[in-house]
């Protein structure tokens, strides 16, 4: 029997993400330390055969945040929820 495994998980901010950060503190909140509600992307790791080791490599899942993290109304299957101070 497989004894079950866990790994973190690796996250990434694109760039619009940033952009959009920053128009919102500018423009919304102006300045205020107030909690946003974020929703992140996450992205299912999987399993690669390397030819030259003749082995299979894991790759882990990730969190990912962009422009559209903002957007309260996208709906998604696999979403995670966060807050940004």
């Amino acid at each position: 029997m497989t004894i079950a495994q866990f790994t973190t998980l690796s996250s990434q901010a694109h760039p619009s993400f940033w952009n959009k950060l920053t128009e919102h503190k500018l423009d919304v909140l102006r300045l205020s330390d107030a909690q946003v509600e974020i929703t992140a992307s996450y992205g299912v790791g999987r399993q690669i055969k390397d030819r030259e080791a003749n082995a299979w490599v894991g790759m882990n899942g990730s969190l990912a945040v962009e422009e559209d993290s903002f957007n309260k109304t996208i709906k998604c299957a696999v979403a995670v929820s966060q807050y940004l101070g």
